[in-house]
């Protein structure tokens, strides 16, 4: 008794291990217009986020998680957490725009004449509805820091309408390195990212990192204050690779 005891206090560690969520950074992108403030639901963990207004956004996730993210004038996409993810501590999820199709409409009474029938037509002035998207998410996002079970959060609000408390702006560093671009990018990433979430052949990772080196103009994404950005230049370039056949 004594002996399975011992064996279950030294397995619950590992136990408890197993279950622990890993904070994983991500960005959500689109190729329409931004994705800010939309949401990052865990739907295994029933935890949710908002991304801020460069799609960011911070969730604790582990391997097989299932992350739902939605907002409006997008379609929902769900995509299920990777061991590559959690090893490169980063995803990148792209949204389609939600194109809404309006219901056919039929004109009766047109004689066929554009002239005439254009004259006779009846104009009725109408206030413009103001419809803004990027509001309504913002509005979302808000509502999400408020609810909270705590009441409204004010400074939270504050900080959202003034954004944050101006500080003074260090000199700016020039970033220096003499690392070739593609050798850089490989020590970053693991081949797993670009097969399974860039969608390349393992044998044309090094063909499409020449393809995707622009010189000078690229290299200041391998600024470690740049990840975001160079994530967001190679999914890009991923999709116009594949695109060319390459």
């Amino acid at each position: 008794m004594k002996t399975k005891l011992l064996y279950l206090l030294l397995l619950l560690p590992v136990l408890l291990l197993a279950q622990q969520r890993e904070l994983l950074s991500g960005r959500v992108i689109s190729d329409t217009i931004k994705a800010e403030y939309v949401s990052v639901a865990n739907l295994s963990a029933k935890t949710s986020v908002v991304t801020d207004d460069s799609g960011r956004f911070a969730i604790h996730v582990r391997v097989g998680d299932t992350l739902e993210v939605t907002g409006i004038a997008f379609k929902k996409e769900t995509v299920q957490v990777k061991q590559h993810d959690i090893k490169e501590k980063l995803v990148v999820i792209r949204l389609m725009g939600n194109i809404t199709m309006l219901d056919e409409v039929i004109i009766s009474g047109l004689t066929g004449n554009l002239e005439r029938d254009s004259k006779n037509a009846k104009i009725v002035e109408t206030e413009q509805a103001k419809f803004d998207v990027h509001q309504i998410n913002k509005d979302l996002y808000i509502n999400s820091i408020a609810g909270n079970g705590r009441g409204m959060d004010f400074l939270a609000i504050g900080r959202m309408v003034t954004g944050p408390p101006k500080r003074k702006t260090p000199p700016a560093q020039t970033f220096i390195t003499n690392k070739v671009f593609a050798d850089a990018v490989r020590e970053l990433y693991s081949d797993a990212y670009f097969v399974e979430t860039l969608k390349i052949k393992k044998e044309n990772i090094p063909e499409f990192l020449n393809y995707c080196d622009q010189g000078e103009a690229v290299r200041v994404l391998l600024n470690p204050r740049n990840e975001f950005k160079l994530v967001a230049y190679l999914s890009d370039k991923s999709v116009e690779y594949l695109k060319n056949g390459q």
